[in-house]
């Protein structure tokens, strides 16, 4: 699932990097052998930014994805294990599928999503970097778990093309039965949803389906999160930079084609964090759990619904200092499991730790792992994942590489 901050890179591709510590990469393979093209070891992070989202494609297999450095007609960035993350390879920058057309500018990964039969599916955008109006939506679709991708073109018929558009798609997920992957289309910004059985031919929601859409404005789409019951929420956040900030929630449900705006968390907690900003989403079981903070104090909150429609927002953190809620993930093994920052106060990025939460039967939270941050490191998270039993996998990046920040891995157990 893909941080935050990471979405805002749609025109300028600003960094926002996680304390996280590079794990030896796989041995490389060359074009023509057997296997994927991935790069030589020393290459595994630099020239690239941050694996912002992680998808599985089997039991111990993984693939994250990202964006290259912020130059005209970067590459977007593939990383893959075969070892539940204990070795990743990155595929070659020159991919036919991840390089940019003549004539286009940088292709920017920002989420990915699997299904059980092996299909990967990432979504973003490509276009002018740093040119507001040359961005366009883009898909890419790999059918063998993340070892080779195809570019998956949109048709201009499916996104805004005015002056003032800015199309993306920023999340995807699978539903068990097709993928859905959400994002803006214009400015000011209006919520799309496209639906893809298959990752390759896409349709863009509308008709009644989308009635409750219509109207929508969104600043960005954090994340979209599927129940085991079949109902999908996308997440997402109203308002401007700082004011008026808060959670937007769009759910169909399993027995439903139309979407429906769900029931705003509401109570004191909410008014006073306000403005809220949204940080990550995840579903398990019947259950969601979005997680974020209040812009101004940096406090952090979760916010969970058993439906979809019902939001419950709650604040449980305790601790010296303040803790940021950055990402968070699930599985049937693990739980939900939350990847944050606690830091010594709300303006303050240095002698921080990355903490792990998991959430208990009882429905609290419950710190699960404490890692100082070191020098070189910032506090944000982008990517996290849950792997095998009381496996997660962490990407982020380091200051200090050849490229100021280079991709880094961190994997680790429970």
């Amino acid at each position: 699932m893909l941080g935050h901050d990471a979405r805002r890179a749609l025109a300028t591709l600003g960094v926002i990097v996680l304390a996280s510590v590079a794990v030896a990469p796989a041995s490389a393979a060359t074009a023509g052998a057997a296997g994927p093209c991935v790069e030589p070891p020393e290459r595994l992070g630099i020239g690239t930014h941050e694996p912002v989202a992680f998808a599985a494609t089997a039991a111990n297999d993984a693939a994250a994805v990202g964006y290259d450095t912020n130059t005209y007609g970067a590459p977007a960035a593939v990383w893959i294990t075969r070892d539940r993350g204990g070795h990743w390879s990155r595929l070659c920058a020159d991919t036919t599928a991840l390089r940019a057309g003549k004539g286009q500018g940088g292709m920017v990964m920002l989420d990915v999503a699997g299904a059980p039969d092996g299909t990967v599916v990432a979504v973003g955008l490509r276009g002018s970097i740093g040119n507001a109006t040359g961005n366009v939506p883009q898909a890419w679709r790999s059918i063998d778990g993340g070892a080779t991708w195809e570019r998956v073109d949109i048709p201009k018929r499916l996104y805004a093309t005015g002056e003032t558009a800015n199309p993306a798609m920023q999340a995807v997920a699978w539903t068990g039965e097709e993928f859905v992957a959400a994002g803006v289309d214009d400015d000011p910004t209006r919520l799309a949803v496209w639906t893809s059985a298959d990752g390759k031919r896409w349709a863009r929601l509308g008709g009644s389906a989308a009635r409750a859409l219509r109207g929508v404005k969104v600043r960005e789409v954090v994340g979209v999160a599927v129940n085991d019951a079949g109902d999908v929420v996308i997440a997402a956040e109203y308002g401007g930079y700082f004011e008026n900030r808060h959670p937007e929630f769009l759910v169909r449900e399993s027995n439903a084609r139309a979407w429906k705006a769900a029931d705003l968390p509401t109570g004191d907690l909410v008014q006073s964090l306000r403005p809220v900003k949204l940080t990550g989403i995840e579903a398990l079981g019947g259950e969601f759990v979005a997680v974020g903070r209040g812009q101004v104090n940096a406090v952090g909150i979760a916010i969970t619904s058993s439906d979809g429609i019902a939001w419950h927002a709650t604040e449980e953190w305790p601790g010296t200092g303040v803790f940021r809620p950055l990402t968070v993930a699930a599985s049937p093994d693990t739980g939900f499991l939350i990847v944050g920052s606690r830091c010594p106060d709300a303006d303050t990025t240095v002698n921080c730790t990355r903490e792990l939460w998991r959430r208990g039967a009882d429905g609290s939270w419950a710190i699960v792992g404490s890692t100082p941050i070191g020098p070189g490191f910032s506090p944000s998270a982008l990517g996290v994942a849950l792997g095998p039993p009381g496996t997660y996998y962490v990407g982020g990046s380091v200051f200090g590489g050849p490229d100021n920040s280079d991709a880094a891995f961190e994997v680790g157990t429970l």
